[in-house]
């Protein structure tokens, strides 16, 4: 699995998107990670989240909640976690880098 731990937001003020998601591979959520932290674009973690679904989360820094990440459709597409009733897993509260 790998945890979303940080982003990178480019743009004007508004509107702003992720252009990189920096990651670590873990063996589960809240679990240590086993990698070094990596960056991948946005299209890149999409085709990731295609290519392996179940495997990519959020994690909340507050309370140890995590959604895993799911595909939106749009142009371009885009990753956003599965609805749950927090928004301290979503990637735009994680912090920036």
């Amino acid at each position: 699995m790998i945890q979303i731990i940080a982003i990178h937001m480019t743009g004007s003020e508004h509107p702003q998107h992720i252009e990189l998601l920096r990651w670590v591979q873990t063996p589960q959520p809240g679990a240590a990670a086993t990698t070094q932290p990596q960056d991948a674009t946005r299209a890149e973690m999409v085709t990731f989240v295609r290519n392996n679904p179940g495997q990519a989360f959020a994690l909340s820094a507050t309370d140890n909640t995590y959604a895993l990440l799911e595909v939106v459709e749009a142009q371009p597409p885009y990753v956003k976690t599965q609805p749950d009733s927090t928004t301290r897993d979503n990637p735009l509260s994680l912090p920036r880098f």
